[in-house]
């Protein structure tokens, strides 16, 4: 949202501080009519909207801050499924002493 400055009291994470400028996105006034409202323009939310949206239905996204900013902006991206289901040795035994233990 252009003109706000950032509400987290954390400090910039490597994305934000690297990203371009968010788009001009003015605060919503009155009613819309709309197929799907989504509240929160986090990663989640702006691939929900992106699908809907190419799907051809009506789509408005709704976000208190800045778009990415929250969760989206602060995470590690950690995809890896079995990492609940391994210890600190089954990883390294799995990956290799090297990459397993930067991985640990």
């Amino acid at each position: 949202m252009s003109g706000n400055p950032r509400w987290s009291p954390l400090e910039d994470s490597l994305w934000s501080a690297t990203a371009p400028p968010a788009p001009d996105c003015p605060a919503l006034h009155g009613d819309i009519e709309t197929d799907t409202a989504i509240v929160g323009a986090g990663y989640c939310g702006l691939s929900a909207a992106l699908h809907l949206a190419e799907a051809g239905k009506n789509v408005a996204v709704l976000e208190a801050h800045e778009p990415g900013w929250g969760a989206s902006g602060r995470n590690a991206g950690h995809c890896t499924p079995d990492w609940s289901y391994n210890t600190p040795e089954g990883v390294v035994a799995s990956h290799g002493p090297d990459y397993g233990e930067r991985l640990n």
